[in-house]
């Protein structure tokens, strides 16, 4: 068995609002503004970069023979997850997935009740048509609309289907089939017992080679692993 090195890089917040565990060994890191600019991305900024789905049903972005791969575990409805997507995550699509360094996979974490279950969903929808990235950012942008919505599945899916109208080239009649016949329920639920099972309990959690990193990291932080595993690859 291969022998995972563990990161406890955890900002507080992560564990006051993401998380129901603790631990005692926490660095803290410096709060980064969560505001985002979505639509702009939507527009731009995945035009030229491969998606896909895995064998085991992750979405992925970025060439499938990049050098190595970057897994995210985050809940569309976790907020510190929001400011990892507006702050960080930009900068590493930039730098490393355009370059064809890293893929990034998107594994689902379901926290939140039927909030995140219709959430990750309507993303995978999304990406059976080409587009979750373009969901994910979406839902980012709009997670506190989700949230004032409870757990009225229908008025869920239909604010799903408000989200859909912003993605440029999605299908709207094929999107809204499988939002409200829950044709990725299955798989977004048995993406979510898969992290259970790997012992993933913290969000957002990122693993990249052997090293496991918790909670929402700086361009700085999450480039300095990158650019030790890749170096390691050499």
């Amino acid at each position: 068995m291969k022998t995972r090195v563990v990161v406890f890089i955890v900002l507080v917040l992560a564990l006051s609002a993401c998380s129901n565990s603790s631990n005692s060994s926490v660095s803290v890191a410096t709060p980064h503004s969560v505001e985002l600019s979505v639509q702009l991305r939507i527009i731009g900024e995945y035009k030229g970069i491969p998606q896909g789905l895995t064998s085991d049903g992750h979405y992925s972005l970025g060439s499938a023979d990049a050098q190595s791969v970057l897994y995210d575990y985050s809940d569309f409805l976790c907020s510190t997850c929001r400011g990892y997507v507006a702050n960080t995550e930009p900068q590493l699509i930039e730098k490393y997935v355009k370059a064809g360094k890293i893929r990034i996979e998107f594994r689902d974490i379901l926290d939140f009740g039927e909030g995140s279950l219709r959430a990750s969903e309507a993303a995978a929808c999304a990406g059976d048509q080409g587009k979750f990235w373009q969901m994910h950012d979406l839902l980012y942008e709009r997670q506190a609309d989700v949230s004032r919505t409870g757990s009225d599945g229908t008025a869920l899916a239909a604010l799903m289907l408000q989200f859909s109208v912003q993605i440029e080239g999605l299908d709207q009649a094929r999107f809204a089939t499988c939002v409200n016949e829950r044709q990725m329920m299955q798989q977004v639920q048995a993406n979510d017992a898969k992290r259970r099972d790997e012992g993933v309990t913290l969000r957002p959690t990122f693993e990249i080679g052997e090293l496991r990193i918790f909670g929402p990291q700086s361009f700085e932080q999450m480039s300095k692993a990158i650019d030790q595993m890749l170096a390691s690859l050499q």
